[in-house]
């Protein structure tokens, strides 16, 4: 069994103006770009070079900017395209597609999913994230015809919690077929549908310590700040410089520039005179940081410039 791996890409309203097409995988992920974590957990479960579907509005730059990060990737933006790019698989073969806008907080978990589709090659594997309950439990109030209270139902975690927030990834058999009748899955929700109305069996698979919500802005800051911790874990905070870390070539800072960390710098990053950047916060590939302005505390993308 050979495993093609799909990813969806997207284009999140905050990310608007950001640079890059305001594309999420181009988006700053710590000491990486997301396109680049995404392939890296993708290479751990099989060495074909991923397909990326690229967002509706994707920018004229955008194949050159993808593999760029990523080589062996494959952008596409139709079903045509697609198909063609999957013209080479077999009927025994899996299509693994991945959705970063839900991200596993330990990892994307992709080889518990392959462990899980080894065992059942006929069932699609969904890599799921339950809703967060408040201490554990989650109250709904019935009410009957008149608006009377009815009763007062409580569902607990890992018992009867049966509320999906998101999903990373599907693994599913490619003798599903379900890229046969001319629809292009934008979401792994939307291929859910599309799996059913297929009659191809589902199983979920639950990721262990939740995800983040990478629609939502506050959960890419949540990410970053996750890896800028890791990154600068060993600096002494005292210490500007080791709690600078520095990605890649072709950084320019002017010396009356203040770095407080934690901070990571993308490559070919410029920060102007008199600016500060006050961290946790990620500077993303190509970013400038204009003279006299202040950081803190953030994550610009790639290519955005931050105004004097």
């Amino acid at each position: 069994m050979r495993v093609w791996p799909i990813i969806i890409d997207s284009q999140p309203e905050y990310l608007d103006g950001t640079g890059r097409g305001a594309s999420l995988l181009l988006a700053p992920f710590g000491t990486s770009v997301l396109v680049e974590y995404v392939a890296s957990a993708i290479r751990l479960v099989t060495e074909n070079g991923p397909i990326v579907l690229a967002p509706a509005a994707a920018d004229v730059r955008y194949s050159e900017w993808i593999q760029a990060l990523c080589p062996t990737a494959r952008v596409v933006t139709s079903y045509e395209e697609l198909v063609l790019a999957l013209s080479t698989h077999e009927l025994s073969d899996a299509l693994l597609f991945v959705d970063p806008r839900c991200t596993p907080v330990q990892g994307l978990g992709l080889r518990q999913l392959t462990r899980h589709h080894t065992l059942e090659p006929r069932v699609a594997h969904h890599l799921v994230a339950f809703e967060q309950a408040i201490d554990g439990t989650k109250e709904c109030v019935s009410l009957d015809a008149g608006g009377q209270v009815r009763g007062i139902q409580r569902y607990y975690e890992r018992t009867t919690w049966p509320f999906i927030a998101g999903i990373a990834a599907t693994l599913m058999p490619a003798a599903g077929n379900v890229l046969t009748d001319g629809v292009l899955p934008h979401s792994l929700r939307e291929l859910r549908q599309l799996l059913v109305a297929r009659g191809v069996p589902s199983r979920d698979v639950p990721m262990e310590g939740g995800a983040l919500d990478l629609t939502d802005e506050y959960g890419l800051l949540a990410a970053n700040e996750q890896f800028i911790l890791a990154a600068t874990s060993n600096a002494d905070e005292n210490d500007a410089a080791r709690s600078t870390v520095y990605i890649g070539a072709g950084h320019q800072i002017d010396p009356s520039a203040r770095l407080m960390g934690p901070v990571i710098l993308h490559a070919g990053v410029i920060i102007d005179a008199g600016a500060s950047v006050l961290g946790p916060a990620v500077i993303g590939p190509g970013a400038t940081i204009r003279a006299g302005s202040i950081v803190a505390h953030a994550v610009v993308g790639s290519d955005a410039v931050v105004a004097e």
